[in-house]
């Protein structure tokens, strides 16, 4: 499932958050 959190905001416009959360899935 993808429970990653992507936010975007200015501070992570690419949602570099969600590296946080979740593994990168590429």
């Amino acid at each position: 499932g993808q429970w990653y959190i992507n936010i975007h905001t200015k501070d992570h416009p690419d949602g570099e958050i969600r590296g946080q959360v979740a593994p990168p899935k590429r």
